[in-house]
């Protein structure tokens, strides 16, 4: 169980390209814009907003994340921090993951080939109908 204002730190052992968990909150405690925040080492930050996403029998679950489709910003820790006042809340489901690589591109000999078989059906055709 966490209270307002702590935080933690999450280190990687290969570069990430996505971060997300959930924060679970009773309903004694009240959370604002803001109060919830992930902030990559590469500079990248998400905020919570504190429309909850799902009800829960017991309170309030919110949903934090962020993503990246940029090598660039891949990442290897994230510091997770929460604004200190009056509330407690539990961290549920983090979840990450690495950007996937880039599908392979049309080789270009497969790519000529095609061209010429097209380009010689059509000189046949040409040549049949004259």
């Amino acid at each position: 169980r966490f209270a307002g204002g702590d935080s933690f730190d999450m280190t990687f052992g290969s570069a990430q390209s996505a971060i997300g968990l959930y924060i679970h909150i009773g309903f004694e405690s009240l959370l604002f814009d803001n109060d919830i925040t992930l902030t990559t080492n590469t500079g990248l930050v998400a905020n919570l907003s504190a429309n909850a996403d799902q009800q829960l029998l017991d309170g309030e679950a919110y949903f934090i994340g962020l993503y990246s489709d940029s090598a660039a910003d891949a990442f290897t820790s994230v510091s997770f921090s929460s604004f200190p006042e009056d509330y407690y809340f539990n961290v549920d489901d983090i979840t990450f993951a690495q950007m996937s690589s880039p599908p392979g591109a049309v080789s270009e000999p497969s790519s000529l080939i095609l061209l010429s078989l097209a380009l010689g059906g059509l000189i046949r055709l040409r040549k049949s109908t004259c």
